[in-house]
């Protein structure tokens, strides 16, 4: 068992390797298998898999990405283990037929998975890059237009082909 960096939460991860995160009253509030748990800002955090995702806020109560990204228009959804995109009014804008998808970051862009393979779509629902190639990477990637930036003692984009 671990503390959520930051958070009043708690990790435990199973044997087979189900994250199970629980709050500051010690329910369970999530389980995702093969969890990454990734801190957004001091008010969030991320527990993702490339095919599953949830938030918690500071208390580790589980929160809708509408809270944690509220200047966004679209967000990620999933619906029929297939994920798309939805207006904060519920609407449909990206149908759901990814695998996975990833909501939109500050530069405007989220990551889509499609059999496998990786692609980028903006703010508006447009698909910038196709899925067609692959990251090998533990955490979710960031997207710059058809660039991923690589943050480690500086900054980096990537040109993905």
């Amino acid at each position: 068992m671990l503390k959520v960096d930051g958070k009043n939460a708690i990790e435990a991860v199973t044997a087979d390797g189900m994250g199970d995160i629980y709050s500051s009253e010690l329910e369970k509030v999530l389980s995702i298998q093969n969890a990454v748990i990734e801190e957004i800002d001091e008010n969030y955090t991320i527990i993702h898999s490339n095919s599953e995702s949830g938030y918690i806020n500071r208390e580790g109560q589980v929160v809708s990405n509408l809270e944690v990204y509220p200047k966004n228009e679209i967000f990620a959804f999933e619906e029929n283990e297939k994920w798309g995109y939805k207006d904060s009014k519920g609407n449909v804008v990206v149908e759901p037929i990814y695998d996975f998808a990833i909501d939109i970051n500050e530069y405007g862009f989220g990551g889509i998975i499609l059999n496998g393979n990786w692609g980028i779509i903006d703010s508006k629902g447009k698909v910038v890059k196709t899925p067609t190639f692959t990251l090998d990477t533990y955490y979710l990637p960031i997207f710059i237009g058809q660039y991923m930036l690589e943050v480690s003692d500086t900054y980096h984009c990537l040109e993905l082909n």
